[in-house]
Order: C-alpha cells, then sequence, then structure tokens
C-alpha cells in the first residue's frame, strides 16, 4: 500500500503540471505533493 506520492515539475515556468503529474494528482488513492524547484510559486 502506498503511503503517499510525491510528483515534480520540470521547473521550466511553466505553471501547469505535464500530462503525467495531472494524472498522478487526479486519480492517486492517496495524498500526492506536487515538488517544485526553489523559487517557483
Amino acid at each position: 500500500m502506498t503511503a503517499h506520492v510525491v510528483v515534480g515539475v520540470d521547473g521550466l515556468g511553466s505553471p501547469a503540471l505535464g500530462s503525467a503529474s495531472h494524472g498522478v494528482l487526479h486519480h492517486a488513492h492517496c495524498p500526492v505533493a506536487v515538488a517544485r524547484p526553489r523559487g517557483q510559486t
């Protein structure tokens, strides 16, 4: 059983998630954290 999932973004400045991160975020049955590079909100 997965306790949680951490996904990353590419850090190219786009506010949108990639398709894989987006899919995990919306279909996971556990908490998901999205990691962004330092300085990017």
